[in-house]
């Protein structure tokens, strides 16, 4: 027998990993965070007249709800001596800092302060764009708004009024990946054959350049597809999809021939974290008993099953170390989504606001 000194056996050089030569930076490289629509918290949080403190953008907001029940997002810390405005009480549409009694107006201006003396010109508060839809309140990472909040319920099926609504957050905490790498999921029809167990033929395969439709800050899409839940048994789900900047998916369609909604926000509390808020919506009916319970019903068939999924997403996302790397045909969809991301607008003009 020969004995092979390790001495003398020949170098093992590290090899390189096999990878795409794009790369996408994650949020808050450089301090830049994608310019999208965040979900910043529940509806329910925020009663008129009080005011709280979220993580967002890798620092700090404060939201608070004046007498006329707008719901406000601004940078958490006064600009006199940086106390956070969390502390603080609101009165009529303004919000009073707990240190020194500066008062600041529904667009962030200090307007007085607590010892009369005239507030500085620019002490003014970074106001982010702000919109409220299906029990969540959302901010822009940006000056204003590069685009308007999508319309939810564009296809005039029903409006907010006919729909029994579900609102919730994600109770896990914040999942250790970005938004944009979580949304890439949705052109990723792969992931849905392989782990929600989707019957998707190779023949059907989506064709990248003809079922997305994408523009600068969109991704439409139409997807048929059939679903084995657990139990066996097959579901069949059509619907009409939006991605809309790098944060928010929302689609309409049918769940075995009954008309249902579903909408994911995702936020970014701290770098390197998404936080989840998913919306579900049915019909309610004709206000009788009957077709009551039956909505009631299908909201949480539907729930459950968009519930199973998050779960199925779960076991991998939260231990992925994401990194496009050897792809083949059936990537095409994701690659272009990914390049829509690579072009996407980063900003945080806000960011010596809040930290």
């Amino acid at each position: 027998m020969t004995d092979t000194n390790a001495d003398t056996a020949p170098a093992s050089p590290h090899l390189e990993r096999p990878r795409n030569r794009f790369s996408i930076p994650a949020e808050g490289t450089d301090n830049l965070f994608t310019q999208s629509w965040f979900p910043i918290c529940l509806s329910t949080e925020v009663s008129v007249g009080s005011v709280i403190g979220k993580d967002f953008l890798d620092g700090q907001v404060v939201i608070f709800r004046g007498e006329d029940g707008m719901a406000r997002v601004f940078s958490a810390y006064c600009l006199h001596m940086g106390a956070n405005l969390a502390n603080g009480k609101v009165s009529g549409n303004e919000l009073r800092c707990a240190f020194h009694h500066w008062e600041y107006d529904g667009l962030g201006q200090c307007i007085r302060t607590g010892v009369g003396d005239k507030p500085p010109a620019r002490a003014k508060l970074f106001s982010f764009p702000t919109e409220e839809h299906c029990g969540i309140i959302f901010a822009f990472n940006g000056v204003f708004a590069l685009y308007p909040f999508p319309d939810l319920f564009e296809d005039g099926k029903y409006t907010p009024d006919e729909l029994l609504i579900s609102t919730f957050e994600d109770p896990r905490p914040p999942w250790p990946v970005d938004p944009w790498s979580i949304r890439g999921n949705t052109p990723d029809w792969a992931h849905f054959a392989c782990v929600h167990h989707m019957n998707i033929a190779v023949e059907d395969r989506p064709d990248p350049e003809t079922t997305y439709q994408y523009d600068k800050y969109t991704v439409k899409f139409d997807a048929p597809v059939n679903r084995q839940l657990p139990g066996g048994e097959e579901v069949t789900l059509e619907y009409k999809a939006q991605i809309t900047g790098t944060t928010l998916w929302h689609n309409h369609g049918t769940f075995n021939g009954r008309w249902h909604f579903l909408l994911s926000a995702l936020g970014i509390p701290k770098r390197g974290t998404s936080s989840h808020y998913y919306v579900a919506a049915v019909h309610k009916g004709n206000g009788s008993d009957k077709e009551e319970a039956e909505a009631q019903e299908f909201i949480a068939e539907i729930t459950d099953m968009w519930e199973t999924m998050l779960d199925e997403d779960h076991i991998i996302l939260r231990d992925q170390h994401y990194d496009p790397g050897l792809l083949t045909e059936a990537d095409a969809s994701v690659v272009k989504f990914l390049q829509f991301v690579k072009s996407y607008p980063r900003a945080h003009p806000a960011y010596h606001f809040m930290r």
